[in-house]
């Protein structure tokens, strides 16, 4: 249901919207790599596995890894970047994004992910992540125009990728339209779960008293 209404919001346009390469938006930035032999600093690190199919950055359970040196400012992680997997075993994983609320502390990111720092007004971190986590979006990201999939993501495919761009004022109204949509989708999941525990509960009871001659 969310998957079919995000892939509505960004087909099937309002007046008004126009369209802007993602590098005249933002800039871009490879995660930092490290080995077990690297001596220096200790950073919480956000790497692939932290991505699952989450919409924001995790702010718990993130790994401390050694690097080489000190953390540059530049590597730091601040709210409103976004995060997407640029390679993976799993190519499935590839273009994955998420989006990094109040960052406590020095954070990174892995060289397995690229950053995206807004650059410009223009769009809100939320809509632009909104954005690339439409199916449309990753398809085009991954199958680099040949239909192939490919095996890692660059800056140069992210700064070729056409943002369709509203108002500041619809990104919003937007914004807080999926969320909510979202919020009530998860609800639903969540209750969907509860009640095939609860089937799969009574089956087995069911199953205990055939067996024990109580039916």
């Amino acid at each position: 249901l969310f998957e079919s209404h995000l892939q509505t919001v960004f087909t099937q346009r309002g007046e008004g919207w126009v369209e802007k390469p993602l590098g005249t938006l933002a800039g871009f930035r490879n995660g930092i790599n490290y080995t077990k032999d690297s001596r220096g600093e200790r950073v919480k690190i956000v790497g692939v596995k932290d991505f699952q199919k989450s919409y924001w950055v995790p702010s718990q359970n993130l790994d401390t890894v050694t690097i080489d040196g000190k953390l540059g400012e530049q590597d730091c992680l601040r709210q409103g970047d976004i995060l997407a997997v640029r390679s993976n075993g799993n190519i499935d994983l590839i273009g994955r994004c998420i989006l990094a609320r109040e960052v406590p502390g020095k954070i990174s990111h892995s060289g397995f992910t690229i950053r995206i720092r807004l650059s410009t007004g223009e769009v809100l971190p939320e809509f632009l992540c909104h954005f690339m986590k439409c199916t449309a979006t990753r398809k085009r990201l991954t199958e680099g125009g040949t239909g192939t999939n490919i095996k890692s993501l660059n800056q140069q495919t992210l700064s070729a990728l056409v943002v369709p761009l509203p108002s500041s004022l619809q990104q919003r109204a937007l914004v807080a339209r999926l969320e909510s949509l979202s919020a009530e989708t998860q609800r639903l999941e969540s209750i969907y779960h509860q009640k095939l525990a609860a089937l799969d509960a009574l089956k087995k009871s069911l199953l205990d008293q055939a067996f024990t001659g109580l039916l």
